[in-house]
């Protein structure tokens, strides 16, 4: 399952079921979307039961960031990788005549389809 800014909302949230093998979320939103809507992050990234993939801008809030709270609570199961110089949204809108926003989306694109060949069934 894949999910860019909110979408990694309902990636977290039904990565709690043994039916998703794996979830990967592009500059993720959902610490955003869990304080709104009154629910503890730590507790729901304690439910998760795949592996995951956060590949994160250099904007991004801490927990979603290496070292942060979805590190410390999913450990063995998420992998983060850290974009320093994007901003948010960049695999999706980002302007792919610049040159570090191109070689990004490239990278991204191709870490996704490794995650995704190792962790699906």
């Amino acid at each position: 399952m894949i999910g860019t800014c909110w979408g990694s909302y309902p990636v977290v949230h039904l990565s709690m079921f043994d039916t998703i093998s794996a979830g990967v979320s592009m500059h993720p939103s959902h610490p955003i979307l869990m304080a709104t809507a009154g629910e503890d992050e730590a507790e729901v990234l304690g439910l998760i039961q795949s592996p995951q993939l956060f590949l994160v801008e250099g904007d991004a809030v801490d927990s979603v960031k290496p070292g942060g709270l979805a590190e410390e609570v999913l450990g063995d199961k998420l992998t983060v990788v850290e974009f320093p110089d994007m901003t948010h949204g960049w695999t999706v809108r980002g302007d792919l005549g610049e040159p570090d926003v191109a070689r990004d989306v490239l990278r991204a694109k191709q870490l996704v389809l490794d995650f995704f060949e190792t962790n699906l069934n």
